[in-house]
């Protein structure tokens, strides 16, 4: 047993690890572009939150992980004159989200894990949905849009949307949280008033795994591909960002698909290649 005390080293690891989920979303997304790690970029925030920080503490880890982001997504985007919030809109982000998240951790404790992945994206997705409305914040920052190039991997939006995107985002994330959750418990390196079990763990990271691969194979099935006066329309997008072409064959007629800047939700607008 090794219980590890209640100290100021736990804050400073749990800070640290939140700040690093901060740091890989923003990697995640433009110009970095590295968007492979949006599918665990917030797992360390995660851990700090519902283990490594005290459980007093654990608001701080999604405080900083997100507002972290949002200083790395926004940092250097409003111009000097803009409104004083707009530009402290990362300070004020981390302080909501440090009061909303003040008793998640003792309610995951009282309810137990279970259903813990699948309940912890729908909130982050409703969540999305009501910031859509706000003027301030609209969509951007969405994780989803960290895929914006990778047409090959986000087709299946013309059907599910933005938002069952972000929900796949998401869920993976919290079943790999959850696997971490296990080690762990398993190994009594921090008190747990409820333990994550192996099977669990097993189940959400398997279940995580398999509707990734079966949105990967929707998109790659040409199912979410529709056909426009004999060429195809493909879903994409590029927030922010000028328009980019990519040129992808399909039945030997290489078709251009310009990625509009716009939110995702939007069709790409083909034309055929030049000859």
């Amino acid at each position: 047993m090794n219980i590890a005390p209640l100290s100021s080293r736990r804050i400073v690891a749990g800070c640290t690890l939140a700040c690093t989920s901060g740091g890989l979303a923003t990697l995640s997304f433009a110009p970095f572009d590295h968007w492979w790690l949006i599918w665990f970029a917030f797992v360390p925030m995660i851990v700090a939150q519902h283990r490594i920080l005290p459980r007093a503490y654990s608001a701080l880890g999604p405080a900083l992980g997100i507002g972290g982001f949002m200083a790395g997504y926004f940092g250097g985007f409003f111009p000097e004159r803009a409104a004083w919030y707009m530009k402290g809109l990362p300070f004020l982000v981390a302080g909501l989200v440090f009061l909303v998240s003040r008793n998640e951790r003792p309610k995951r404790e009282l309810a137990g894990y279970a259903a813990w992945p699948l309940a912890a994206a729908a909130s982050w997705v409703a969540t999305e949905l009501l910031r859509s409305f706000v003027p301030a914040l609209g969509t951007w920052g969405f994780v989803g849009y960290a895929l914006y190039r990778q047409a090959w991997l986000i087709q299946p939006v013309r059907i599910f949307g933005i938002f069952g995107l972000d929900l796949l985002i998401v869920l993976v994330n919290y079943a790999s949280a959850m696997a971490v959750l296990y080690g762990l418990d398993r190994a009594a390196i921090f008190e747990a008033a409820v333990a994550v079990s192996g099977r669990l763990a097993a189940r959400w990271c398997g279940g995580a795994l398999g509707a990734l691969a079966a949105w990967c194979a929707l998109s790659s099935s040409g199912v979410c591909w529709c056909r426009c006066s004999g060429f195809y329309r493909a879903q994409s997008v590029a927030p922010r960002f000028p328009a980019v072409m990519v040129t992808k064959p399909v039945a030997s007629t290489a078709v251009h698909y310009v990625r509009c800047p716009v939110s995702i939700g939007r069709y790409a607008m083909p034309r055929a290649a030049p000859r």
